[in-house]
């Protein structure tokens, strides 16, 4: 399964950079926005590709629950702040979907992240 898959009907915003070049300002422009939501720093990415060695793969039972208790010690998203409500969407349908993959999880946080701000776009301000 590819991102484009994943991402399939979706157009995330990614806002990237080099550091002090103006990724923070872009995001706050971004997120003003009435239909935007920006997630800030969410470096899931790379926390996952980091955490690779001992994640569990989606698909077997109860791994959906075994990501979530591991979750919080990926780096960076332990400073997610305010998104229990969030995850705790997430999560439901990430057991719910009958292919779960980390890429869908992203696209889950990214459309119940939108949807509590009342946006109809995501994306998130990585600049690495």
């Amino acid at each position: 399964m590819t991102m484009r898959d994943v991402f399939e009907g979706c157009a995330p915003i990614f806002v990237v950079g080099a550091a002090r070049s103006g990724t923070t300002l872009m995001h706050r422009m971004l997120h003003a926005h009435p239909d935007i939501a920006i997630m800030d720093e969410a470096a899931y990415f790379e926390g996952i590709l980091k955490m690779r060695p001992v994640l569990p793969d989606l698909r077997a039972p109860g791994a959906v629950e075994r990501f979530f208790d591991l979750l919080p010690r990926v780096q960076h998203i332990q400073h997610w702040s305010g998104m229990d409500e969030v995850l705790a969407e997430v999560k439901v349908r990430l057991v719910a979907d009958p292919s779960p993959s980390y890429g869908r999880f992203y696209l889950f946080l990214m459309d119940a992240l939108a949807r509590q701000n009342g946006a109809s776009r995501c994306g998130d301000k990585t600049p690495e």
